[in-house]
């Protein structure tokens, strides 16, 4: 459905301009956020996208150029003054204060001054206003935020934004770590939003997203718009815009098995799992892990990884026991790639030189000394591997976007020769340019003799992805087939039965 463009400005960006370092983040960039219309902000990872937003939700401020709100200039300090003037933004990394309660997360920054019983009440009836308007007025308001599995806690963080008087919503690639059916209901809720009058900023790398929801695009490559769109415009012109060049399809062929399994799991048992996993994963395999929210897919990477514990059975890599301690894991050839990479996948301020060699940092020392020329000439050619956009090896990961972020915790898995790749949700937030390249590097590399096991909501990709697919429903394994075997329907059916017996293929 076309939506008419109204003629109300609600915010307005001249020629903004965003240094960080030698690094030009914007450079002259100018948009206009109109009430009833979903504004999509497209481009590749460091194209300027989230800056963008950040300076409009306060976050961060222009070196140069102007904003208005509502045709009075606005320069806000910082995020809580642009909420209280009605700008609110949804970040792609977790804001989430984990030892507070629901409640106390949703109305964080905005708590108003009564007497403690009167606010309480009122809190506990903005948290459930919030809450009930993406369908989850259930979440129990008293529990603390950092006990809900990750894509619940990103619902948390939506519903913060809802709970003020929001005039502009910035949504900073909100559906990363949502399951279907929660990422179908906020799509329905950012349309309703829409049809409410409100200015919505949409940065997504899920193009049928962005392609459903937006009525203006704007595609930015490094840090300068190169193209304006409204919808209608096609998947393969923002694609080109956004990279500036044309992506090849990366064909995945079955693969014959071999017989000979690098990961043996046997009699495997999780704790919190209700079944004991048997697996087999061979070199030059991958194999994706399907499930909904809880189903226990980061819980068994985590404890083939040895980060949490297993109450039974035994899992090798190439004949050595590993699962009982992360050191003994990795030093055996066990790689990690976390789900989540502010609070546990990198160490962020310190050097990205140090980042990348963490997992095996004497591999290019001799005798404890270590030789920093053939280290920097290691790590710039990883880097260049996996495609990261850095402003020099001494700088922090913090100052790298969401997506730069996860390659580099790829060029650790490179730099230390894992055998095994446990990745846990690896693309999420990542745009189809480097998700490309992500496939590609993971697919090269489990060819020459490696193996994959790949946690992930997006079942599209991991069909088009992987070998094989096996799926979990409340800690237990319902299915394993080839990728070949499966349909989307029939995956999202297994991921919710809770009496199918697990099948081995």
């Amino acid at each position: 459905m076309a939506h008419a463009r109204s003629s109300s400005i609600v915010l307005s960006a001249r020629a903004l301009e965003r240094r960080f370092g030698a690094v030009q983040a914007l450079g002259g960039v100018s948009v206009d956020l109109v009430a009833g219309r979903v504004h999509a902000f497209v481009g590749a990872h460091g194209a300027g996208k989230s800056t963008l937003a950040r300076i409009l939700a306060g976050v961060d401020r222009p070196d140069q150029g102007t904003m208005r709100l509502a045709d009075v200039p606005y320069a806000p300090l910082d995020p809580a003054r642009a909420r209280a003037l009605g700008v609110a933004m949804v970040h792609q990394e977790l804001s989430i204060a984990p030892h507070l309660s629901v409640v106390e997360n949703i109305v964080l920054g905005d708590e108003r001054a009564r007497g403690p019983l009167l606010r309480r009440r009122d809190e506990a009836r903005r948290a459930r206003e919030a809450l009930a308007k993406l369908g989850r007025a259930d979440l129990p308001l008293e529990k603390p935020a950092g006990e809900l599995p990750t894509a619940i806690q990103q619902l948390v963080e939506l519903a913060r934004a809802l709970a003020s008087d929001v005039r502009v919503l910035l949504l900073d690639e909100p559906t990363s770590s949502l399951e279907r059916e929660d990422k179908l209901r906020l799509l329905a809720l950012v349309e309703h939003l829409r049809s409410q009058g409100l200015a919505i900023a949409w940065i997504g790398h899920h193009l049928d997203e962005v392609l459903r929801l937006a009525d203006d695009l704007l595609v930015l490559r490094d840090g300068v718009v190169v193209a304006r769109h409204q919808r209608g415009v096609g998947a393969d012109e923002l694609v080109h815009g956004m990279s500036g060049r044309a992506l090849a399809s990366t064909p995945v062929h079955a693969r014959a098995r071999t017989g000979t399994p690098l990961l043996s799991l046997q009699g495997f048992l999780p704790r919190r799992f209700r079944a004991p996993v048997d697996l087999e994963v061979e070199a030059g395999e991958i194999v994706g892990l399907a499930g909904l929210v809880g189903a226990g897919r980061s819980r068994l990477l985590r404890a083939i990884l040895g980060a949490l514990p297993h109450e039974a059975g035994v899992s090798r890599l190439a004949g050595l026991p590993i699962g009982r301690d992360p050191r003994r894991s990795v030093a055996a050839g066990v790689g990690f790639v976390s789900e989540d990479r502010k609070r546990d996948g990198l160490c962020l301020q310190i050097p990205i030189s140090d980042e990348v060699t963490l997992a095996a940092p004497g591999r290019e020392a001799t005798l404890g000394v270590l030789h920093a020329a053939r280290r920097r000439s290691r790590v710039e050619g990883l880097v260049a591997q996996v495609r990261a956009k850095v402003a020099g090896l001494h700088a922090g990961a913090a100052t790298l976007s969401g997506g730069n972020q996860q390659k580099l915790a790829l060029a650790r898995l490179l730099h230390m020769d894992a055998k095994l790749w446990l990745l846990d949700d690896p693309t999420r937030g990542i745009d189809v340019a480097a998700k490309h390249d992500i496939h590609r590097l993971v697919r090269a590399r489990v060819a020459e003799g490696r193996a994959a096991l790949v946690a992930s909501s997006d079942i599209p990709e991991l069909l088009a992805w992987c070998d094989r697919i096996l799926v979990l429903s409340r800690g237990r394994v319902v299915a394993v087939r080839a990728a070949s075997d499966w349909t989307e329907d029939e995956i999202l059916a297994a991921a919710t039965s809770t009496s199918i017996a697990g099948e081995a293929a």
